[in-house]
């Protein structure tokens, strides 16, 4: 099957919106399930990366629940698209080039920063999978999935990234969940190397957290979390060095993970759990200390898991940060955006917060501030960034020109308000173009003005105008 890719532009704001109308998969599979007044399937989130200079691959991950009958279906679509067929006289293929149903109800996505058809999700049971569609034809794309045990997330997955604490590290999965701990897992997901649950002292952050997002290759190791109560916090996530003294307590064989999960391990708290795991290990007849052998000790999970003091925690918003976004250029600078309908841009290195404004209004006398649900900085000119509203409106700003205002919008056609509420977006890395999500089912892509994408010359940079330089 394939479309028409429909091109619409407004002259006044300099944008071009492109409405592409896909083929949401897997919407007739369990259609027997619910009847026409219930909800569809929705996106709850996209991603996208890059396949050649023109073709970028994008992929979307899908739910939908029922909740007087019990049904729960989750899935992971991808298409390819070329950037270069927008023209009506053009198309592009409708249906999906891969598609995987599951029984889980999915909430996020991250494709891996080297494969463009392996992709991250993680699913409202506190699930996480790895997608992977180079599998041969007749394999589960789902190669891996995470178990369920007391040291993995006991509630919905928030936010999920791929992640490696040093340059020689494989990619992971790092992810976030809404019972507030933060999990490094292991390459093949059957358990986690570290977790590290908020801090419960500091009201602001005991709720869950909901946004999450790891820094420049530059900051190897540390992630960013924005919780429900407002407040966000970097934490420096590292393996520490196995020492001799650590290595002549263990009488057993230990592989490398196992050892990193027992450097995290209090040192009053160490032996005994040493002695607990090779008794154990020895009594079941096994050879050496993997992963699985610590986590079926049973050792508490204050004791495997010891808290972490985050390097740094602010209260930067009145409700729910829903987005986080680090710059691609300055290292030390991450943006949050909220449900208060704030925006903060805030320096690591200072530490502060060095900028912050409210969304404006969509119409003359509608005073109440829209609520931010993701921000995205462009990869190519370091003074743009993009802010979605839950409603539609697309705000682009661009710092070397205005602080205060934003340089351009794009706005959802009315007749779409009050359905059509983004879910996600994400840049293309193409030419200032920003691939939009919307929970309907939408999926447009919106080309920037050439002036918001070309990069900066030397006065513009980003630095300079915030005065840090």
């Amino acid at each position: 099957m394939r479309h028409n890719a429909k091109t619409k532009k407004s002259t006044a704001l300099g944008i071009t919106a492109i409405d592409l109308n896909l083929k949401v998969p897997i919407l007739s599979v369990h259609s027997k399930d619910r009847n026409k007044d219930e909800a569809p399937w929705s996106i709850n989130d996209i991603d996208c990366s890059k396949v050649s200079p023109t073709v970028i691959s994008f992929a979307i991950a899908l739910g939908y629940t029922n909740s007087s009958k019990n049904i729960s279906r989750g899935g992971v679509a991808q298409w390819n698209f070329d950037l270069d067929t927008e023209t009506d006289s053009k198309s592009v293929h409708n249906s999906p080039i891969h598609e995987v149903e599951m029984t889980s109800h999915l909430n996020c996505i991250s494709t891996h920063p080297e494969r463009s058809s392996v992709w991250g999700v993680g699913s409202t049971y506190g699930e996480v999978m790895i997608v992977d569609f180079t599998v041969k034809e007749g394999k589960d794309p789902v190669v891996a999935c995470s178990k369920m045990c007391p040291y993995a997330h006991i509630q919905a997955i928030a936010s999920v990234e791929w992640f490696r604490p040093d340059i020689e590290s494989e990619w992971t999965i790092c992810s976030v969940g809404r019972d507030g701990r933060i999990i490094v897992w292991g390459s093949s997901l059957n358990y986690p190397v570290r977790c590290i649950p908020m801090s419960q002292n500091d009201v602001a952050i005991i709720a869950t957290a909901t946004a999450i997002q790891q820094p420049t290759r530059m900051n190897f190791g540390d992630v960013i979390v924005g919780s429900a109560g407002g407040s966000v916090s970097v934490y420096q996530i590292e393996y520490s060095n196995t020492t001799a003294s650590m290595i002549s307590a263990c009488k057993m064989k230990w592989s490398a993970n196992a050892l990193k999960m027992l450097c995290h391990m209090q040192q009053e708290h160490r032996e005994d759990a040493v002695n607990k795991i090779e008794y154990r290990v020895k009594h079941k007849k096994r050879k050496g200390v993997d992963c699985l052998a610590v986590l079926d000790a049973k050792i508490t999970f204050s004791e495997l898991f010891p808290s972490l003091t985050p390097k740094v925690t602010e209260k930067l918003h009145a409700g729910e940060i829903t987005c986080v976004a680090v710059h691609p250029f300055c290292r030390n600078i991450f943006l949050t955006g909220g449900s208060d309908g704030a925006v903060k841009l805030y320096v690591k290195s200072v530490p502060c917060c060095i900028l912050g404004f409210y969304l404006p209004p969509t119409s003359a006398g509608n005073s109440l501030c829209l609520p931010v649900v993701d921000a995205k900085f462009s990869p190519t000119r370091e003074t743009v960034v993009v802010l979605a509203t839950k409603y539609g409106t697309i705000f682009v700003w661009d710092f070397s020109r205005s602080l205060d205002f934003p340089s351009s919008q794009y706005n959802t056609p009315e007749k779409e308000y009050e359905t059509n509420e983004i879910a996600s977006l994400k840049f293309c890395n193409k030419d200032g173009v920003v691939v939009v999500a919307y929970h309907s089912g939408d999926v447009k892509f919106i080309r920037l003005p050439d002036a918001m994408y070309r990069p900066c010359t030397a006065n513009e940079k980003l630095e300079i105008i915030l005065g840090l330089k």
